[in-house]
């Protein structure tokens, strides 16, 4: 009979934009955790603060946001709710994700940056971070995932 380490680890799902992403300095990925795919938050922002990002929800639901998404063991909340400044510098809330990858909407816990009495700059057009000249939506290797946009194949 087998033993399975991860047999009643508690596991959840986030919806990561910036120094979380895979490839930035905190890369969830690298960390072991497992990436699932891209998503996107509709009637979201990605704002710049500082030489970094915050999610905002907005009221004008033409905006995106874009980001990805890896499971990870709830032990790791507490670090990622120190780094995050959970409950000042943002706060953590459940919200859906629609996945680009061809999964079903997931919901996942993101990070909403609610610093109090912070004068934001415009919302990053894109949707994206970290900004790259001329390449407007994309922040993970778009090649490795087959999309059904219609039309004859």
């Amino acid at each position: 009979m087998g033993y399975n380490v991860n047999e009643g680890i508690q596991k959840s799902l986030i919806f990561v934009y910036g120094i979380l992403k895979r490839g930035q300095s905190l890369d969830l990925e690298k960390r072991g955790h497992k990436f699932i795919g891209p998503g996107a938050i509709e009637g979201a922002t990605l704002r710049p603060i500082g030489g970094g990002v915050g999610l905002l929800f907005d009221e004008d639901t033409g905006y995106i946001a874009y980001g990805e998404v890896f499971e990870i063991p709830d032990a790791i909340w507490p670090w990622l709710d120190f780094i995050e400044d959970n409950g000042r510098s943002y706060t953590r809330k459940q919200v859906e994700v629609s996945m680009l990858n061809g999964m079903a909407p997931k919901l996942c816990w993101v990070y909403e940056h609610t610093y109090p009495n912070m004068a934001y700059a415009d919302p990053i057009p894109s949707g994206c971070f970290p900004l790259v000249e001329d390449e407007p939506i994309a922040r993970w290797p778009i090649e490795d995932y087959e999309f059904d946009v219609g039309g004859e194949g």
